[in-house]
């Protein structure tokens, strides 16, 4: 359901006066750029742009929120169109950042990881700390402490690795 829910929103609103005028390739980048999951993740970049993300990764760890494996089915939506964890894997080495450098090295895969194993606690965890604590306040330390955590250290370990790397 949540890949679904991705692909919609990057696929909606449409703009076939400019597809029209663009190669394929082109045509469903800016597709993307300009959807509603587009203009999210635009949005929140940079605050993710510090530790090597680009709008796309900022988007798929929002969607992990739900659980934590769906990051991976959203970034193959995002970064191929669908759903295949193949055409992912033969993907993410061609894809390169605005500037032009690559979407993907050792140095953010590492950071993406990171991240991934700090951050937010999945929905049925943050329900599992409510219930057992009968305090929401809980719930929510437990999501900024975490999200925090995750942002420090991969800060760290991104601008140390840029430094070393």
């Amino acid at each position: 359901i949540a890949s679904i829910l991705m692909w919609f929103l990057s696929y909606y609103p449409r703009n076939e006066v400019q597809e029209a005028n663009i190669d394929s390739q082109t045509a469903r980048i800016e597709q993307q750029k300009n959807s509603c999951i587009g203009q999210l993740g635009q949005f929140i970049e940079p605050v993710l742009r510090p530790l090597g993300f680009d709008w796309k990764i900022s988007v798929s760890l929002l969607s992990g929120m739900a659980a934590k494996e769906v990051v991976i089915s959203t970034l193959s939506v995002l970064y191929t169109g669908t759903d295949d964890e193949q055409l992912l894997e033969n993907q993410l080495p061609l894809e390169v950042k605005s500037d032009g450098t690559p979407a993907f090295n050792l140095l953010i895969i590492i950071n993406l990881l990171l991240f991934v194993l700090i951050y937010f606690p999945c929905i049925a965890t943050v329900a599992a700390i409510k219930n057992e604590t009968n305090s929401w306040k809980w719930a929510f330390f437990a999501i900024g402490y975490t999200t925090l955590l995750a942002w420090v250290v991969c800060f760290i370990v991104y601008q140390l690795g840029t430094v070393f790397m």
